[in-house]
């Protein structure tokens, strides 16, 4: 997820940067609006996009699945150590903030709604005449004025014909898109530039039309100064205000530059560059990009955090599965110092106690499903194309009493490996149920563990 956020902001961000540089300051209004919205719209759904490319000659590297014998360490009644979740709480307060902004959208548009006036039909559009002295907006099909502006019956050409511009060109469901999009990705900085970009560009397209049919530009300027004293505070709609007004002006007697339709074409070839660069890409042959799986059975014993007296009762290289688990054992907590001084895993030791019978945790479909899995899913891509040697790595994935995965960990010297080793074992076991360890006839909480090895010719 993490990934998609930061690609929808670095395409928002360059496809934002080319409008304020090329385009804000041409008068190519029609197509400057429909380049911010298709721009949002690209930004969001690239990410989630996926292109083939040619087929991948690199030589396939070797994923080795090991299978172990079962070992206590991955069954027993587990007293885990809470540790503080900043994911979650993070998680927690973007999602309060996205409703909080949600219900401020939906808020704001009531407001609007809720306004008292008098309604009438004024050439052919509903107009509501409000008491208090704002300024001229609209929202959806309905201009929003002042009874005082209502004067002999009449509303100024000017003012109904800017309003009426806005209905006719839908510009309320650019605003209400915006609005949304910023509510829910509201981390995202650039989207509130967007805002403010589509906004003036409404207002360019109104003072053009107005102007087209009354070119004193004067007299219209003077008017749009008297009502920029009149503030009101809607979110959701088009104002006569300050912030724009100086754009305004300029852009009412702008002309185009010689270079206005080379820039507009400028557009088409940063969308195929962003395209390439931010969606998902696959191999034409997903058998010559997957790694070369191989199955491999070990027998010799693992380093784990067993006291010394475990080591006496039990050798899991020596003994079958069924005595082992008939075997009485207690494990230890071992400090860290004293993992590193033996040379052992760097996995945080609960204390597990076991006894009588114990069953391992046993995988939906048999523990051959999942290596299938691993092994299909796995993305030897994410490593530079000049890797070489071999990489290893341990997955532990702690199952609670009810057979649903509780947390993955990895344990390994390459973050690469150990990252898209979490990802696809993530995959693997999202929504699925194991069949929970079993202690004395009782599910128990357990850790299983699955050694990666991966090899680079």
């Amino acid at each position: 997820m993490e990934t998609f956020a930061l690609k929808i902001f670095l395409c928002s961000g360059i496809l934002l940067g080319l409008y304020h540089w090329f385009l804000a300051k041409e008068k190519t209004l029609v197509f400057n609006r429909f380049y911010l919205i298709f721009s949002l719209i690209f930004s969001l759904i690239i990410p989630f996009l996926t292109i083939e490319l040619s087929e991948f000659t690199k030589q396939k590297p070797m994923l080795l699945i090991e299978q172990e014998i079962p070992q206590p360490i991955l069954t027993g009644q587990i007293i885990e150590e809470k540790s503080f979740d900043f994911t979650q709480i993070i998680m927690t307060v973007y999602f309060l903030i996205a409703v909080f902004l949600l219900a401020k959208f939906i808020f704001s548009i009531l407001k609007i709604k809720n306004l008292k006036g008098r309604k009438i039909i004024y050439k052919s559009r509903n107009v509501i005449l409000l008491k208090p002295d704002l300024a001229p907006f609209s929202f959806w099909n309905t201009i929003y004025i002042s009874e005082k502006s209502f004067t002999d019956f009449e509303i100024d050409e000017r003012v109904f014909l800017h309003e009426e511009i806005h209905i006719q060109q839908k510009h309320s469901l650019d605003l209400i898109f915006i609005e949304l999009i910023k509510s829910i990705l509201w981390l995202n900085p650039f989207f509130y530039f967007y805002k403010n970009a589509i906004i003036n560009n409404h207002e360019f397209l109104a003072d053009e039309k107005v102007i087209n049919q009354n070119t004193d530009i004067k007299n219209y300027q003077e008017l749009i100064l008297q009502e920029v004293m009149k503030q009101q505070n809607l979110t959701m709609t088009h104002q006569f205000n300050f912030n724009n007004t100086k754009k305004r002006f300029i852009m009412m007697t702008k002309q185009n530059s010689k270079f206005a339709k080379a820039k507009k074409m400028i557009a088409l070839p940063l969308f195929a560059i962003t395209t390439v660069v931010f969606a998902e890409k696959v191999y034409a042959n997903d058998k010559i990009s997957a790694p070369e799986i191989k199955l491999e059975k070990k027998f010799q014993n693992e380093k784990v955090l067993f006291s010394q007296e475990f080591f006496k009762k039990v050798k899991t290289d020596t003994i079958s599965p069924k005595k082992a688990r008939e075997t009485k054992a207690e494990i230890k907590k071992i400090t860290p110092d004293e993992i590193n001084a033996n040379d052992a895993p760097l996995v945080a030791a609960p204390k597990i106690v076991q006894t009588g019978e114990q069953i391992p945790a046993e995988y939906p479909g048999g523990i051959h499903v999942m290596r299938m899995f691993v092994g299909n899913n796995f993305d030897s891509g994410v490593f530079d194309k000049n890797t070489t040697g071999t990489m290893k790595t341990s997955i532990f994935i702690s199952i609670d009493e009810n057979g649903k995965t509780t947390k993955i960990k990895t344990e390994g010297d390459n973050m690469v490996f150990n990252k898209e080793a979490e990802r696809v074992v993530k995959l693997a076991t999202d929504n699925k149920t194991w069949k929970p360890a079993i202690e004395n006839g009782i599910p128990v909480k357990s850790v299983f563990k699955l050694p990666l090895t991966m090899r680079f010719n």
